[in-house]
């Protein structure tokens, strides 16, 4: 009796190790997938800004301005190691360097201004972030009447930051059109009331 009870249990142990086994390389398996998805991105050129860092600090910024959004999705806005879940960043530095969607290598360079957004239209409060000197200028929510900041202080502010840059005029005219430079999918439900200018 004692024997087929001993038998039984290291017959439950075999199977029950060779399942973990199999789930473990399984798991070992996705996680290399995972890591050669998201490792395709070079090294981040400026090295006052790691990419990862910067990308979760972008959605927490988010997350502080579209409360809603947290409301309606438990997750809120966050990453996955380089790829930024939810939403989108465009360089209005140089509108070629971007990230929109799983893949892309958006890079992070000092004095660069960038526009910050959810992809749903429906909670599509920009945010304009400025890069300087392994710090972060955000203008939150611009143009949301009672929550967030004016365009017209962004581009004072760029006027007088960009004094010397050869590209001013056309940083702020990107500025001045920032929507042009987004990616979004609509909703069901009404947007906010944000002024596109």
């Amino acid at each position: 009796m004692i024997h087929h009870k001993l038998l039984a249990f290291c017959l439950c142990v075999c199977v029950l190790g060779g399942a973990i086994s199999a789930a473990a390389q399984h798991t070992s398996k996705s996680l290399k997938r995972v890591e050669t998805f998201t490792s395709n991105c070079l090294p981040n050129p400026d090295p006052l800004y790691d990419r990862p860092q910067v990308m979760l600090g972008l959605a927490k910024i988010l997350n502080e301005s579209i409360p809603e959004y947290l409301k309606a999705n438990s997750k809120g806005y966050y990453t996955d190691a380089e790829n930024g879940i939810g939403f989108f960043v465009v360089d209005l530095t140089n509108p070629s360097n971007k990230y929109v969607s799983l893949g892309d290598c958006v890079n992070f360079i000092n004095g660069h201004v960038y526009h910050v957004a959810p992809l749903q239209s429906a909670y599509s409060l920009s945010q304009i972030v400025i890069l300087e000197d392994g710090r972060s200028k955000v203008f939150r929510s611009i143009n949301c009447p009672k929550r967030g900041d004016r365009l017209q202080d962004v581009i004072d502010y760029l006027d007088s930051h960009l004094a010397n840059d050869k590209q001013k005029n056309q940083i702020i005219n990107r500025i001045r059109h920032y929507r042009k430079y987004g990616y979004y999918y609509s909703m069901d439900h009404a947007g906010f009331n944000c002024k596109q200018r």
